[in-house]
């Protein structure tokens, strides 16, 4: 019922027009203005009794609304005579088939309050926080055998005088389109809305059309700028954001809507909408953009061409796509350069307005190379650039790697080479002999003593000031003496043993790893700084620049650590194969949620460029990346040890060496018989205490 009776008024207001797509009127702007007009106006006449109204046919009740809109009345206060300085609509509860309960009609209650409270209340001078509207009445009923309520509202662009009913819709959309040389698109949409606070809470959200499809099936990207938004002639400041492959000019501040009627009107600039064919260009145009949910009584647009320019044809449709009505349209020629178009019947949810002008070539100038290289970058930058930082980084790791291998020696870090070092570089692990070497290293610097009789082999502890040991070393040492002991009776005490070997253990690989992380810093921050600054470029194409490059971020960080948590091997196979699985799961979602800020393939070179940091970060701490020129010392030091056996023997340098001899293992050169080392030869005792570890 609803539906026909859209369908009955719009036919009645658009035959009722002076214009084939406009309506226009008077619009008074001051309350003594208001007050002639209304004694001056012919309103609804109320003396006597209404009688029960019925309609027998459509016609009839179309003559009848075609005499009920040439008694509208709408008044327009001037903001500074309301203390909300909001627009003041007259309302009017239509008598269809109901008789009145009072004399005087609702917009002359309405109207007539209005008035006595402006004038017992004084001027507010503050301005109203958002645009505002007054109350209408209470929400529309349309029931069996009651009345609907109407409003009498102005409409562009003459401002004409016209009832609509009071529930939520859109009475007038109107889209002028103007297309510019340089081939832009100037469009001005006017939009009148009626809120009563059902779905109309906030301000509204434009929605644009995001991507132009060729008469080829071709689609691409637009670009669109805000100019500017009024609400009741109000500035308010919107955003462009994008959803899927809609374009929304949203407010930047929201508030609430207050009931009433508005009058939007959204300035704003589109780009590469216009498709260049052989013989012409084309413009083509969602007017509604199929977003609206609501219902739009009047929809018109009109396409200006630069002056001296005629189009070659155009055409225009409406409904959804796949069932497209050409039937209810006109379409007008207001100047030779000026298409206009508009609807002969109302358009429902989400119905569109397509619209198609021809344009001779040379009207509007063609792309430049500057202007498909940004069009380029605007629909492929993400993979572009995420392109681009996988190139370099492969690059520069494969560059790095064959220098590595022509100069293994040219290192910036040192490493400090103690015997147990010597022998992780050299054996690629740590184990018993390792400890056996700190314990020697213990007795050199004088902190204990290592004593042999008959096989009973005890540690002495000789000094409590363990300043020149590192932090684990010291708890090595605290391990196996505690705080009050001294000596250390080994074969009861294994368990003390392998207690203190755990420490050294950690502290050696702690030193070697952090020690491969310094030598492959320089690669690694390199390779994460262009990752950063990629996904920085990334975010730059896109409207919230900011979220997205925190969302790519944070999504890199994610993807990285379950990088590595799949790269890590678990003793036990249940256990591994868990994991890796886990981390297999989360590296499918964390992907799926850059496919979510980037194209597909621009996430997958974004972690296709992860991937290649962490193999080459493995790759570079191996003992044939940048280690190779330290573990080629550790080696030479042992074949040192080997061709000087003879002048260590000379004297106290063998004390010195002992732990390296015994970690390179290069000890059976040295006999414990000879003269000058006998008193320091403690290597047997040391393989003694190994074998019962």
């Amino acid at each position: 019922m609803r539906k026909l009776f859209f369908a009955i008024y719009f036919i009645a207001a658009f035959l009722t027009t002076v214009h084939n797509s406009y309506a226009g009127t008077q619009e008074v702007i001051s309350l003594e203005e208001a007050n002639r007009v209304r004694q001056s106006s012919i309103l609804p006449d109320n003396s006597a009794a209404s009688s029960e109204v019925s309609f027998s046919s459509p016609k009839q009740m179309f003559n009848y609304m075609k005499g009920r809109l040439k008694n509208a009345i709408i008044t327009k206060y001037d903001p500074d005579s309301a203390s909300n300085g909001s627009t003041a609509t007259s309302v009017e509860e239509d008598p269809l088939p109901q008789d009145m309960e009072a004399q005087k009609s609702t917009f002359q209650k309405i109207y007539e309050d209005a008035i006595k409270r402006i004038e017992n209340e004084d001027k507010m001078a503050a301005p109203a926080p958002a645009p505002t509207m007054p109350s209408l009445p209470s929400q529309p009923q349309t029931t069996a055998g009651s009345s609907f309520k109407t409003i009498d509202i102005l409409l562009p662009p003459f401002n004409q005088r016209t009832r609509v009913p009071a529930f939520e819709h859109i009475p007038y959309l109107f889209s002028r389109i103007e297309v510019l040389p340089d081939g832009l698109l100037k469009i001005e949409e006017t939009i009148i809305v009626i809120a009563n606070g059902q779905k109309l809470k906030s301000p509204l959200i434009l929605s644009v059309p995001g991507n132009v499809v060729s008469r080829y099936g071709e689609i691409r990207k637009t670009d669109t700028s805000i100019i500017g938004v009024t609400i009741n002639d109000m500035p308010v400041e919107y955003k462009v954001d994008k959803k899927g492959g809609s374009t929304l000019l949203m407010p930047v501040k929201n508030f609430p809507l207050e009931n009433g009627v508005y009058r939007y009107v959204f300035t704003y600039v589109v780009d590469r909408q216009i498709w260049h064919y052989s013989d012409f260009d084309e413009v083509f145009w969602n007017v509604t953009g199929s977003a609206w949910n609501l219902v739009v009584a009047r929809a018109g647009a009109s396409i200006v061409l630069p002056k001296g320019s005629e189009p070659i044809a155009q055409s225009m449709a409406t409904g959804y796509p796949g069932h497209l009505n050409i039937n209810d349209v006109t379409i007008t020629r207001d100047a030779p350069n000026v298409v206009g178009f508009v609807t002969k019947v109302p358009l429902f949810l989400a119905e569109g307005m397509y619209i198609t002008v021809e344009i001779p070539k040379g009207v509007v100038d063609k792309p430049t190379l500057s202007n498909k290289i940004a069009w380029a970058i605007a629909d492929y930058g993400d993979i572009i650039f995420a392109l681009i930082d996988l190139l370099v980084i492969l690059g520069a790791y494969i560059a790095s790697w064959k220098y590595i291998q022509k100069n293994p020696k040219k290192v910036t870090f040192s490493l400090r080479k103690t015997p147990m070092m010597l022998r992780y570089l050299v054996k690629g692990t740590y184990d018993k002999v390792s400890f056996g070497a700190f314990l020697l290293d213990l007795f050199k610097k004088n902190i204990i003593d290592i004593q042999n009789s008959d096989g009973n082999i005890l540690l002495i502890k000789k000094t409590d000031n363990l300043k020149v040991l590192n932090r684990n070393e010291q708890r090595a040492v605290k391990e196996l003496f505690g705080k009050k002991d001294a000596v250390l009776q080994v074969k009861d005490n294994i368990l003390k043993l392998k207690r203190a070997s755990r420490h050294i253990g950690q502290d050696i690989k702690g030193k070697f790893n952090l020690f491969a992380l310094k030598l492959n810093a320089g690669y690694l921050l390199f390779s994460i700084g262009m990752l950063v600054l990629t996904e920085w470029f990334i975010a730059l194409l896109s409207l919230d620049t900011l979220p997205i490059f925190i969302s790519l971020l944070m999504s890199s960080l994610a993807f990285g650590f379950y990088l590595v948590f799949f790269s890590i091997r678990w003793k036990n196979k249940v256990i591994n194969l868990l994991c890796k699985t886990l981390a297999l799961l989360f590296l499918g979602l964390t992907f799926v949620i850059f496919c979510a800020r980037v194209s597909f393939w621009a996430a997958l070179l974004l972690c296709a460029a992860m991937i290649v940091i962490l193999v080459f970060s493995k790759k570079y701490t191996r003992r044939s990346g940048l280690l190779q020129g330290n573990i080629q010392d550790a080696r030479n030091y042992a074949d040192y040890l080997v061709q000087n056996c003879e002048n260590i023997t000379l004297g106290k340098d063998f004390l010195t060496q002992q732990a390296n001899i015994l970690a390179l293992e290069v000890d059976g050169h040295y006999s414990k018989n000879t003269a000058n080392i006998k008193d320091y030869y403690k290597i047997d005792a040391i393989k003694e205490i190994i074998s019962k570890m």
